[in-house]
């Protein structure tokens, strides 16, 4: 898939402390057949990445369909940091994260379905 500039999507970080989220960033210019040089939107950094790093905006999906055991997205630290919903009440839920073995309780409102890229289609 190929990006355009101005193009908002987000950026899977590899470093360590960093492993298991997402941070949105906008696409400056193409640097070669598969290298993008982004801009993030939460810090001021801009660096040349791996398309396989990069990923549309997901769509938005409701988060009254959260459940117990889905695995979800938490905006946490201007990222999206994956983890699994192990309790839940009306208006938030209390997530596992693997990456950081921790749990901790997050409003519904700063939730959302996990959807992994397949092919950059969000399901």
């Amino acid at each position: 898939m190929e990006f355009e500039a101005g193009q908002q999507v987000e950026v899977k970080m590899k470093e360590e402390c960093f492993q298991g989220s997402y941070y949105e960033a906008t696409i400056i210019s193409q640097e070669g057949s598969f290298l993008y040089k982004v801009g993030f939107n939460t810090f001021p950094v801009q660096d040349v990445l791996n398309v396989n790093q990069l990923r549309p905006l997901p769509p938005q999906i409701p988060t009254t369909n959260l459940d117990l055991h889905d695995w979800i997205d938490a905006y946490k630290d201007d990222g999206w940091w994956t983890g699994i919903i192990t309790g839940k009440s009306k208006s938030e839920c209390l997530v596992y994260f693997p990456s950081t073995g921790k749990e901790e309780p997050f409003p519904l409102e700063k939730s959302r379905m996990r959807q992994m890229a397949s092919g950059f289609l969000l399901k």
